[in-house]
């Protein structure tokens, strides 16, 4: 979510979680059943997808656009209680590792992805809505896999020496 922190000044809070809620539970529901893994880390959603063909990623490109819509009809609801926040979408394609990690005995183990496509889609997502950049950001390597149709749609742009994609509507 773009501005979350914000929101916490001169809102009431039973509100926010509601906005909170609704928005993690409605963006869950969008990946749930075509991912592999799923994470919330406070107002974020992370999702591990397993693709291999061209179809797989227009399918996965299709959730973001869905999650995109979605937290603009979110963002239009709650904006007529004076809340304003957006939220950023960031994709990678590539390897990534995964270990458990924690503590043994203590009932705190997770899971833990590692590797530079996991690094570039959380640099995209908290990139993506903020400082002029629109709310969708690709790697090459998923704009690569996307059909011509989903290609017309982007605009090529660099970030910290990344080549990557916006989302241009």
């Amino acid at each position: 979510m773009v501005g979350s922190s914000k929101l916490l000044d001169g809102h009431n809070r039973p509100t926010l979680a509601r906005l909170y809620r609704e928005f993690i539970s409605k963006t869950i529901e969008k990946t749930y059943g075509s991912s592999q893994y799923i994470t919330i880390q406070g107002d974020c959603v992370g999702a591990v997808f397993n693709v291999t063909q061209e179809k797989d990623m227009n399918f996965l490109f299709d959730i973001a656009l869905s999650i995109d819509s979605m937290q603009r009809e979110l963002a239009d609801k709650y904006r007529k209680q004076s809340i304003n926040f957006g939220a950023g979408i960031g994709m990678a394609y590539g390897r990534a590792l995964m270990i458990k990690v924690g503590l043994e005995g203590s009932g705190i183990n997770d899971i833990l992805w590692i590797g530079d496509v996991v690094n570039h889609a959380c640099h995209f997502c908290n990139a993506a809505g903020r400082n002029g950049y629109r709310s969708i950001i690709i790697s090459d390597r998923v704009y690569n896999k996307l059909n011509s149709k989903n290609q017309e749609n982007f605009i090529c742009i660099s970030m910290d020496g990344l080549v990557c994609y916006e989302w241009g509507q």
